[in-house]
């Protein structure tokens, strides 16, 4: 989408790394605690974007985001299950899908 993450208009990033005030960011406890003052908390933010993220790591965000999934093991997604009364995350696919009733006839017939 944009070659830097300060460039999107809809990102934090500008507000957590670069200093730029925006009133629709409310600070973050977890952002103010890298350092003591505000040039060394953007520092330590920026440092959170130096590593690329991988090809199939983005791919996995891309899919859970388009299908609504949260992106997590159980332990994450398991209490968002509890508040959505849902699924949050896809589940196994494969195993017999032949119903109950097929089976028991199935079973009448072989007899």
């Amino acid at each position: 989408m944009v070659m830097d993450p300060g460039d999107y208009p809809w990102s934090s990033y500008g507000h957590n790394a670069q200093g730029r005030k925006d009133i629709l960011v409310a600070e973050h406890p977890l952002c103010q605690q890298p350092g003591s003052d505000g040039e060394r908390r953007r520092r330590a933010y920026r440092e959170l974007f130096n590593d690329e993220i991988q090809e199939e790591t983005v791919e996995a965000i891309r899919e859970a985001a388009n299908k609504a999934w949260a992106l997590g093991d159980d332990r994450f997604t398991s209490p968002i299950e509890t508040l959505l009364n849902r699924p949050a995350a896809p589940r196994a696919r494969g195993g017999d899908r032949k119903p109950r009733l097929f089976k028991e006839q199935r079973k009448i017939n072989r007899v």
